[in-house]
């Protein structure tokens, strides 16, 4: 137990959840490329053909 009893109340992954700065929100329900199958239930870029990873970095990220 000693280095998880250390990492307990502190902001160990800080750094990697923050935005980076001028870096606006994004919602990838309002990506003009983000497409959700009526038949799968599942939302995919039309852009890169594969499943929506998500907008936070996202090099084809727009809005409609």
């Amino acid at each position: 137990m000693g280095k998880a009893k250390k990492l307990i109340g502190m902001a160990w992954h800080k750094e990697y959840i923050h935005m980076q700065e001028g870096d606006t929100r994004r919602d990838k329900r309002k990506c003009k490329h983000y497409f959700v199958s009526t038949y799968t239930k599942e939302g995919r870029c039309i852009k890169k053909h594969i499943k929506c990873f998500g907008s936070a970095h996202c090099p084809h990220y727009s809005e409609k």
